[in-house]
């Protein structure tokens, strides 16, 4: 079968498990509140870690301003 062909049948049963992932999640409400928190955390840990990895300047030339604005921002008239 052409790529043309597999592509909607694939989208059809990737939303129909979907829909059967959902039914029959509305029986246990607990169990979708600790999935929806755990991933909630996941996702705000991969974010402050990703933060989290500064590196400090190594040499002199480094620590000067590198953006456009800052001398704007430091200019006496503004």
């Amino acid at each position: 079968m052409s790529r043309d062909t597999v592509l909607p049948f694939a989208l059809a049963a990737g939303f129909t498990l979907g829909c059967i992932g959902i039914q029959s999640a509305r029986k246990h409400p607990d169990a979708v509140t600790l999935v929806l928190v755990l991933l909630l955390g996941l996702l705000a840990s991969a974010y402050v870690g990703r933060l989290g990895q500064l590196n400090p300047p190594r040499n002199a030339d480094a620590l000067e301003a590198s953006h456009v604005w800052t001398p704007l921002l430091l200019h006496p008239t503004l």
